[in-house]
């Protein structure tokens, strides 16, 4: 009889711990997650900042989702292209789309560097920038589709959406 009882109690223990591992692993992806979307709403308004004569370029009707903008810009603007700042921003902005789609690193023809259904928004007005990033993530949340921050024009809204909502100024 011992012996059984310890059995159950190892089985239980055993269901615990992973139980614990798959829970810590969902939590370990959200993290990810909003650690590479801060990453790129900051890479994104440090190039608005290098280019504030192009602001206006950065400015984007629809939600970029990684094939929003479709093919590269041309003129081609890296290093010393000779591009105006317009053209610049509108290249900026085409790699941005790309960067948060993960198009850069892929496994098997699947993009895996960027978010998970991405959708980025940048609005400028004077100066005044917002850039928003949503992404899906794996554990739904009451109050994700609404709140103080939440845009919900940007991204499909559900319990999955997350978002970094960043408001800045570029001079």
């Amino acid at each position: 009889m011992e012996v059984l009882v310890a059995i159950v109690v190892l089985s239980l223990g055993g269901l615990v711990a992973g139980a614990m591992q798959g829970t810590s692993q969902r939590a370990n992806h959200d993290a990810q997650q909003r650690l590479i979307a801060t990453f790129f709403v900051n890479e994104i308004i440090e190039k608005m900042r290098t280019n504030p004569a192009g602001l206006s370029g950065y400015d984007h009707d629809t939600p970029l989702t990684g094939g929003t903008i479709g093919a590269e810009p041309s003129p081609r603007c890296v290093a010393d292209a000779g591009c105006t700042p317009f053209q610049l921003a509108r290249h900026d902005l085409w790699a941005w789309e790309q960067s948060i789609a993960g198009v850069g690193v892929q496994v098997g023809g699947e993009n895996v560097g960027g978010l998970v259904n991405p959708a980025g928004c940048i609005s400028t007005n004077d100066g005044r920038v917002s850039v928003v990033l949503s992404w899906s993530s794996v554990e739904p949340l009451s109050d994700s589709a609404a709140g103080p921050g939440v845009t919900d024009s940007c991204g499909e809204s559900s319990e999955f959406r997350r978002q970094v909502v960043v408001n800045t100024f570029v001079k």
